[in-house]
C-alpha cells in the first residue's frame, strides 16, 4: 500500500538575487530543530492531521523553497509524502536560519504501526549555482518514549499498534529452534536438565525485549510434562512438547516459540564413602598431614572443607594443616550435575592433641531426675438395694 499526499507551493514573482557573500563558505545546511505536534494518533475516530516544523541554518543562505517530507511505516509498506513550505515569503535567499512548515492528513485506511519521518534534503547557497551544498536526509531528534520508536509517530487503530516486534528472544542455550533479533544478547545460560522431577523456568532461558511483558509456558504433552503457565515440570520419560509465549496486548502481537525435548530418567542423590578418622597426637604445631581420599558413589573424589579453620585447614588436594589442639571438623559434599543431585552434607570430626597434654573431654550436662508424683488412691461406694460395696484403687 502506498499513498502520496502533496502540498504544493507556487512562489509567484520570486526573484533570486545571489548574495554578496555566497562565495565565502561551502557548508551543508544544518538542522536546528525538527518537530511534529503529536506523538501518537488514533485512526478509528477520524483522519488525524500531523503538523511538522523544520528549522535549518547555513552561514550563506538557504536556496530551497520547499522541503520534501517522507512519512513511512517501519516495515516500509506504507509511504506518505508531503511538502513543507518556507515561512519567509517573499523568499529571502540570504536568510541564515529558515523555517519550513507543513501538515499531513492520514488516510482512514492507514495501517496501525510505528511511522518514521524525514526530509529528503535542503539546499544551501554557494557561488557556483551549479553546485549547491545539500543537507541529505534530516531526521527528528528523540521525542517519544516508546521503545524503538523514540523518533517516530505511533499510529493506532482501535487503540492497538499491532507490532510484530519480538517481545523476547531465546532460548540462550544451544537449541535447533530459537528466536533472534538484531540486538545483542546479554543473558547466557547453561542448557536445562531434561530429567524427571526437574523444572524448566522460561525466565531463566529467554531474554525479554519489552518491559512489562510476562513470559508464559504451555505444555502440549501434559502426561509427560505439566505446566502452570509459569514453569514446566518433567514428570515422565518421553518426548515433551511445549511452547513459550507472551500474550498480545495493545502494542504487540503474540510472540511464541515451540520446542520439544527428550525427558530422561530422574537424577539420583549420591552418597560418600569414608575411611576411619583417627585422632592426631603431635609434638609441635603447625603440622601438615595427608588425609585419606574419599569418593562419592558417582566415582568423584570429594575434597573436604574445614569448618574449624583455627584448628585445621585444607592446603592441598590431600593435605590438611593442623594449627592447634582441638576438634577438627571437615565438611564433605558434592554439587549437582547433569546426572546426579547434590549430595547430603557429611561432617566428620577428630581430635588434634598435643603430646603430653590430656584430651579435654566436654563435661556432660547432668539431666535432673524427675520427681515421682505420689500415687493417689480413691474409694468409691456402690449401693444396690440393701447391699453396699466399697472399692479403693488408683
Amino acid at each position: 500500500m502506498k499513498f502520496k499526499v502533496f502540498l504544493i507551493a507556487i512562489a509567484i514573482g520570486t526573484i533570486w538575487v545571489q548574495p554578496a557573500n555566497a562565495d565565502l563558505v561551502y557548508e551543508i545546511p544544518k538542522q536546528v530543530s525538527f518537530t511534529v505536534d503529536q506523538k501518537a494518533v488514533e485512526l478509528s475516530s477520524g483522519t488525524p492531521k500531523l503538523n511538522f516544523e523544520l528549522i535549518v541554518s547555513h552561514p550563506v543562505g538557504i536556496k530551497s523553497v520547499t522541503a520534501p517530507l517522507i512519512f513511512v511505516s517501519r516495515d516500509g509498506r506504507v509511504v506518505l509524502e508531503a511538502t513543507l513550505l518556507r515561512t519567509d515569503l517573499p523568499v529571502q535567499p540570504n536568510l541564515q536560519k529558515v523555517t519550513f512548515k507543513g501538515s499531513l492528513t492520514l488516510p482512514t485506511q492507514t495501517p496501525a504501526g510505528i511511522y518514521d519521518f524525514y526530509v529528503s534534503s535542503v539546499d544551501g547557497l554557494y557561488k557556483n549555482n551549479n553546485i549547491s551544498p545539500t543537507s541529505g536526509r534530516l531526521y527528528p531528534e528523540k521525542f517519544n518514549s516508546f521503545l524503538d520508536g523514540e523518533q517516530s509517530v505511533l499510529v493506532r487503530v482501535n487503540g492497538k499498534l499491532n507490532l510484530e516486534t519480538l517481545t523476547f528472544v531465546g532460548p540462550n542455550y544451544d537449541s535447533n529452534v530459537n528466536l533472534r533479533d538484531n540486538k545483542p544478547i546479554t543473558l547466557f545460560t547453561d542448557s536445562p536438565n531434561y530429567r524427571v522431577g526437574e523444572v524448566y523456568d522460561p525466565n531463566k532461558y529467554f531474554e525479554k525485549r519489552v518491559d512489562g511483558v510476562g513470559l508464559k509456558i504451555e505444555s502440549k504433552t501434559p502426561s509427560l510434562c505439566s505446566s502452570d503457565s509459569k514453569v514446566l515440570k518433567f514428570i515422565a520419560l518421553g518426548n515433551c512438547q511445549f511452547r513459550v509465549y507472551s500474550d498480545a496486548n495493545n502494542d504487540y502481537l503474540e510472540t511464541t516459540i515451540s520446542l520439544d525435548v527428550s525427558v530422561l530418567s530422574a537424577r539420583t542423590k549420591p552418597f560418600i564413602e569414608f575411611s576411619e578418622f583417627k585422632n592426631q597426637t603431635l609434638k609441635e604445631f603447625p603440622k601438615q598431614i595427608e588425609i585419606a581420599q574419599n569418593y562419592s558413589s558417582a566415582g568423584i573424589m570429594v575434597i573436604p572443607n574445614s569448618k574449624t579453620p583455627s584448628v585445621c585447614l585444607m592446603t592441598g588436594t590431600y593435605l590438611l594443616s593442623l594449627f592447634t589442639p582441638g576438634t577438627c571438623t571437615l565438611e564433605y559434599k558434592t554439587a549437582g550435575s547433569e546426572t546426579f543431585l547434590p549430595s547430603d552434607v557429611y561432617l566428620k570430626s577428630f581430635e588434634v592433641i598435643k603430646e603430653g597434654q590430656p584430651v579435654v573431654v566436654p563435661t556432660p550436662v547432668a539431666t535432673p531426675t524427675p520427681t515421682a508424683k505420689p500415687v493417689v488412691k480413691k474409694t468409691i461406694t456402690c449401693v444396690k438395694g440393701k447391699k453396699t460395696i466399697k472399692k479403693t484403687a488408683v
